[in-house]
């Protein structure tokens, strides 16, 4: 952790805060003491200054839920998540998202290897993960990428079932969906939303203002 910001907003004033250095040495806290900061600042800028409110939002100003990850509209593998990866976001009316969230998926996942199943697995767990479009190979949720190799302890065909050439073990931490299935058949959850589907957006008229951007 070598930068630490807080950017925050009164009626009357915007203000941001950075702690860091130029020579990266580590610190010990984060935007917490970012936060502490701008509170202190704030406070001596605004003493003597009536208390405010905040305006209401334009008629063009939209507030919808989205999927923070793909930044689609959420589908209901979306609301499955337990990281809660489903929030409320404010767009320009035209240029809200149209599209479902596509990158939640669920995947047979064997219980005693952690990757993808293959037909030989005894217990497998329908379980749900991210699947992003591209490669990745260092982000903060690795671990609820979905594995991109099968399961190599049950698998007497890796050419049509691949297995990990480095032989490490799965960290895949997605949830299960149903609970676990000793018979080896992936449990049915119910149907999901249709991924990459246009649809309408739920919308709120942004006439209330969330409680996080209250000063």
């Amino acid at each position: 952790n070598y930068d630490a910001w807080f950017v925050g907003f009164t009626p009357q004033y915007v203000g941001a805060i950075w702690i860091g250095n130029d020579i990266n040495i580590e610190l010990t806290q984060g935007s917490t003491a970012s936060s502490r900061l701008f509170s202190k600042i704030m406070k001596q800028v605004c003493a003597g200054i009536p208390s405010g409110s905040f305006p209401s939002a334009s008629e063009n100003i939209i507030r919808i839920a989205i999927d923070s990850k793909s930044g689609m509209l959420p589908s209901e593998l979306s609301g499955l998540d337990p990281r809660g990866t489903v929030i409320n976001e404010y767009f320009i009316k035209g240029t809200e998202p149209i599209v479902v969230d596509n990158i939640h998926v669920l995947a047979d996942i064997c219980n005693d290897s952690g990757y993808l199943a293959t037909p030989e697995c005894t217990s497998v767990s329908s379980r749900l993960g991210i699947k992003r479009p591209y490669d990745i190979s260092n982000v903060g949720d690795m671990n609820y990428e979905l594995p991109h190799y099968y399961c190599n302890i049950h698998n007497s065909n890796p050419e049509i079932y691949p297995i990990n050439p480095d032989g490490v073990a799965s960290d895949f931490a997605g949830p299960a969906v149903g609970g676990d299935n000793p018979t080896g058949k992936p449990d049915k959850p119910g149907k999901p939303g249709k991924p990459g589907k246009t649809t309408e957006p739920a919308v709120d008229d942004g006439s209330t203002i969330p409680d996080w951007l209250n000063p």
